[in-house]
């Protein structure tokens, strides 16, 4: 971006994966995706006696101190399917004169949460209309119209040599190393050299990881931004999952792709956790992997949390087998 534009966010939400030895970080959200679903889970578990790490006043009390009276959460085609959520977070969490409505049916005067990304920008002409109207300036819209926090991209640059001396002097030493250790090495495509570690076994270019075997290759690739699967899992793939001839087609594939950067991510293996779930009077229990996602504000205060535990897969997301829970305080 060759402009400089504020950011304005109301929160922002690491994805944590649980392993043997913690946790790792493995992407950045700032979408109210599941924030909903996380203040529901919250709230209900506290009404039924639960202690949670989260007041349910918390979140309703930090959005409505942080956005206008009235508004609406704007939800386009592509993100529709969490109308219900939006809605209940309109009502629950932004309250007072908030509604959740399509891009087809809103009033521009009124403040506008984005609840939607901005890379359907290049394939949603009612998101180009809307969003060509706006100025860096404009107050009107959260989050801010500022690409390159929605880029999965972020996480490398703390692995990139050129960024190593600008995160020590404004993290420290201590932080700097403390992120390293919970953030897995990770490279932009076609970025290689820059790769603080260097390659694995070796090689030069992302291309020559399918000539490792799959043992050797356990790394994700990541659609990073600006893509229709740049969201909700869709681009990413486990690169130990699948046949040398396959990961070297693919990732030769992505020389076609130059507006999209892409990630390769070092895969760290999730723990599998007992977790225990209701359907109907049955209680059944599975080993899950474990997704944890805390909501921070701005001002490092944390907003809302949910856990999402998964079995037998390694996309670790909300899924029509996926278990959503409320993470105690204890």
């Amino acid at each position: 971006c060759d402009v400089y534009r504020p950011t304005n966010y109301l929160f922002v939400r690491p994805d944590l994966i649980m392993t043997g030895s913690g946790f790792t970080v493995c992407e950045v959200e700032t979408s109210p995706f599941g924030l909903g679903l996380a203040h529901l889970l919250n709230n209900g578990y506290q009404q039924a006696g639960f202690e949670t790490m989260v007041d349910p006043a918390t979140l309703p009390d930090y959005v409505q101190r942080e956005t206008s009276s009235a508004g609406e959460i704007l939800y386009s085609r592509k993100t529709a399917a969490y109308s219900g959520q939006l809605t209940y977070l309109a009502d629950s969490v932004f309250g007072r004169e908030w509604t959740a409505r399509s891009l087809d049916d809103h009033d521009p005067t009124n403040q506008l949460y984005r609840a939607f990304y901005l890379s359907e920008y290049m394939e949603d002409p009612q998101i180009r209309a809307l969003l060509d109207d706006m100025t860096d300036e404009d107050k009107n819209l959260l989050p801010s119209l500022t690409p390159h926090i929605e880029e999965k991209a972020v996480l490398a640059l703390l692995w990139d040599r050129r960024w190593e001396g600008y995160y020590r002097r404004n993290l420290g030493e201590a932080s700097f190393q403390h992120l390293r250790a919970v953030i897995p090495p990770s490279w932009i495509v076609g970025e290689e050299e820059h790769f603080a570690p260097g390659m694995p076994q070796g090689i030069q270019r992302s291309v020559d990881l399918a000539l490792l075997a799959k043992s050797k290759r356990a790394f994700v690739l990541k659609t990073s931004g600006f893509h229709p699967k740049s969201s909700w899992g869709e681009g990413v793939t486990f690169l130990h999952k699948k046949s040398g001839t396959a990961v070297g087609v693919l990732i030769h594939d992505l020389a076609n792709q130059p507006d999209t950067l892409h990630i390769v991510q070092e895969f760290v293996k999730p723990s599998n956790n007992p977790m225990l779930y209701v359907e109907g009077d049955e209680t059944i229990g599975m080993m899950a992997k474990i997704r944890i996602t805390p909501y921070f504000s701005m001002d490092r205060q944390l907003i809302g949390i949910k856990a999402t535990g998964r079995q037998g897969s390694e996309y670790i997301h909300g899924a029509t087998d996926s278990i959503n829970t409320a993470v105690s305080a204890l």
